[in-house]
């Protein structure tokens, strides 16, 4: 009999142990990922249906993602107003940090163009 209590006594606090040692850990973020949100509105029915627009915006997207000033930023969650329309051929973004308590954060403005075979920089405007 104390040996049947035994084993379930040192089988329940083998699962308790498992369970808390599973409830404590803390998922692994990746330090290089941001979360940002990106809320796009075109300036112009021409530039909601330009024909590049959903490359430009992913690819704007992912550059957003790997810039020094939106990683080393000291806003938990970036959430930019993007705004966009031609100009000639190409199309200009302009992303504004929903919190203006964050103006002067150096990736509180930013703006972009997207255009066939041109290389997309993103230029951040320091709260300006």
């Amino acid at each position: 009999m104390h040996s049947k209590i035994l084993i379930l006594t040192s089988g329940l606090l083998t699962a308790c142990l498992v369970l808390w040692a599973c409830a404590s850990s803390k998922p692994d973020l990746d330090p290089e990922f941001k979360p940002i949100q990106l809320h796009w509105k075109a300036d112009s029915g021409e530039a909601e249906n330009h024909p590049s627009k959903d490359m430009c915006v992913i690819q704007i997207t992912a550059q957003l993602m790997q810039e020094k000033a939106v990683l080393q930023s000291k806003t938990e969650d970036l959430e930019y107003d993007v705004r966009y329309d031609l100009n000639g051929k190409n199309l200009v973004f302009e992303g504004i940090e929903g919190n203006k308590a964050h103006e002067s954060a150096p990736e509180y403005h930013w703006t972009a163009t997207c255009g066939e075979g041109e290389k997309i920089v993103v230029k951040f405007h320091n709260g300006q």
